[in-house]
């Protein structure tokens, strides 16, 4: 399922490199690359149990004060990650992409903006492999996304948190934003 757009492709298949561009050409400027990721069903039965005990209602009751104070930035980890970025460059033998030049990632009502973003992702085809059978290889699928350089976080109610760095835990639907934080609501 997951979409990569783009001009131009190289892919360097002795190093197991690839990089995706839109250059400017014939006088026109440089243009934009745009991805979009696609999250399988993450939840689980043991999920739903926890999620109806006790102590998992009292958790659930901190975290609602908490971002009272501190803003809630809420996103679906289902929903499909677009990505815009100049370039990205993907290296399928470490399983990671890295998105460059006025990234800006949505997810749902949760976007993202900084100078550059790496996803991490797991599965047998690499991101920009196609063909074989797709029911004996597993589909990448995102795990982790690092964001560097002015890093700028804003939720559908106006919310915003700014930092020079953030990780994304794809998997655990959380995020951590570092240095030089400052949360706005």
């Amino acid at each position: 399922k997951n979409v990569l757009l783009g001009k131009r492709l190289f892919i360097d298949r002795k190093a197991g490199t690839s990089r995706l561009e839109a250059p400017a050409e014939g006088g026109q400027p440089a243009g934009r690359i745009a991805a979009t990721f696609y999250q399988g069903d993450q939840k689980t039965s043991a999920q739903a149990k926890q999620k109806s005990s006790p102590a998992a209602k009292s958790a659930g009751a901190a975290q609602e004060s908490i971002a009272g104070m501190t803003g809630s930035f809420k996103t679906d980890p289902n929903a499909p990650m677009d990505i815009e970025a100049d370039v990205l460059d993907v290296f399928d033998a470490e399983k990671r992409a890295v998105f460059h030049g006025n990234v800006k990632t949505k997810q749902g009502d949760f976007s993202v903006r900084t100078v550059e973003m790496t996803a991490f992702y797991s599965g047998q085809t690499g991101l920009m492999s196609g063909g074989g059978d797709a029911a004996s290889k597993a589909q990448s699928e995102l795990t982790r996304v690092e964001a560097r350089r002015g890093v700028l976080i804003t939720s559908k109610d106006g919310q915003s948190a700014s930092g020079d760095w953030a990780i994304f835990d794809t998997k655990a639907n959380t995020a951590l934003l570092g240095d030089a934080v400052t949360v706005t609501r």
